[in-house]
């Protein structure tokens, strides 16, 4: 019960470092594939909420809805209800919870944080709450699982599922490394044991798409970072994630008889030396291609997706919402991006130090990750645009116009 054990003394800190009460929201599944307790992600959610609503009524803060929250809120309106004419007749209302209780958990506490005095200071508790709580995870994952076939297992847990936290826990561990002008020891030994063990576990698992998401994080992060000027930077930023996309698409390029290119950084399937996710992915691919083809408009319902194919989910959020509500979930999804990254600018977000341009490098690499990894049940880095909703302001221009 020592994972259980980690949520709760992040509870009890998040009474004073509330920051880390959103790392703690990513650890949930892993926790339970270590103890084998169910539900401790819905429990830990809830007393992670409590707490910050606490807290912010203690602070006496004001929360005055904005366009960004009302857009999610009907996207997840609108998404949940889709669940509704799924024509399959085991549907139930549970694909509906699924999808809106880590979308509620995860957005209200990063909206409840972003209300809090010095937001800086909160994400620093963020950030610092990814690596010492990822750390810990990570090194009783490796130390508690079993390599079956090449591939490291815990009890019944998903693979993918375990990596889930991993990209964020190592971009954390590298903002701070970069971010801080001056380390400490205790600063230096987090960072570097954060990116060894969550570096390591990302190996075992063998999921090419945390790599990636840690890929576009640091480029993110560098070019933001770096503004107009470090061009050498900013070039060694994309030549990282174009070495990462060649990894993502070269499955298949064989380099000796008994192995492929992939299976340099352990990309195979169980008890085999080849690796088809890239076939099993454009075969999603088209199934929630066609789920949308059946109707466009309004989708085929959330959960179809799962009923039609051999998986949940089709490793594409796009194709997911399309395939689920439609057309209509579609412009609600791309409405509420547009108004993140126009919050994002008209804020100042970007100039909170190094803490903001990491926020934001966090998001976007949660954005990309679930381009190829996971459904939207699982993006809890998407959801944390929370915080970008409750940041500060909207600047107005000289026109008006905003």
């Amino acid at each position: 019960m020592l994972s259980i054990s980690i949520l709760i003394l992040t509870l009890i800190a998040g009474i004073k470092y509330p920051g880390v009460l959103l790392s703690g929201l990513y650890f949930g599944y892993t926790v339970s594939a270590i103890s084998e307790v169910p539900g401790v992600t819905s429990v830990y959610a809830l007393c992670a909420v409590s707490v910050l609503a606490f807290k912010h009524v203690r602070e006496r803060s004001r929360i005055a809805l904005n366009k960004l929250d009302v857009a999610f809120l009907l996207f997840l309106i609108w998404h949940s209800a889709s669940v509704i004419w799924v024509e399959y007749p085991n549907a139930e209302v549970e694909f509906a919870v699924d999808f809106l209780l880590p979308a509620i958990s995860v957005y209200a506490s990063s909206r409840l944080l972003a209300s809090l005095p010095l937001p800086e200071i909160r994400i620093l508790e963020v950030i610092y709450g990814f690596c010492l709580i990822g750390a810990v995870i990570s090194y009783l994952v490796v130390a508690q699982g079993d390599m079956i076939y090449g591939r490291l297992r815990i009890n019944s847990a998903s693979v993918v599922g375990l990596s889930q936290p991993l990209p964020y826990v190592i971009l954390s561990a590298i903002a701070l490394l970069l971010g801080q002008r001056k380390h400490t020891l205790y600063t230096l030994a987090l960072s570097a044991a954060a990116i060894i063990l969550a570096g390591y576990l990302t190996f075992l698992t063998g999921t090419r798409g945390a790599l990636i998401a840690v890929a576009a994080g640091y480029m993110a992060l560098t070019y933001i970072s770096a503004g107009c000027t470090m061009r050498r930077l900013k070039l060694r930023s994309t030549a990282l994630v174009m070495v990462a996309l060649i990894l993502f698409i070269s499955f298949d390029l064989g380099i000796s008889e008994d192995g492929t290119l992939s299976r340099i950084f352990n990309f195979q399937s169980y008890g085999s030396s080849e690796d088809t996710s890239s076939q099993e992915r454009l075969e999603l691919y088209l199934i929630a291609y066609e789920l949308f083809m059946d109707s466009p408009l309004i989708g085929s319902g959330l959960g179809a997706f799962s009923f039609q194919s051999y998986y949940p989910y089709p490793h594409n959020i796009w194709l997911e919402i399309a395939a689920a509500s439609g057309v209509v979930g579609l412009v609600l999804f791309a409405i509420v991006i547009i108004l993140v990254f126009r919050r994002i600018r008209y804020t100042g977000l970007l100039m909170l130090g190094w803490q903001g341009p990491t926020l934001v490098a966090l998001i976007i690499a949660g954005f990309i990750h679930h381009q190829v990894s996971f459904d939207l049940s699982q993006a809890k880095s998407l959801f944390t645009i929370g915080f970008i909703a409750g940041y500060g302001r909207m600047k107005v221009e000289k026109n008006g116009a905003y």
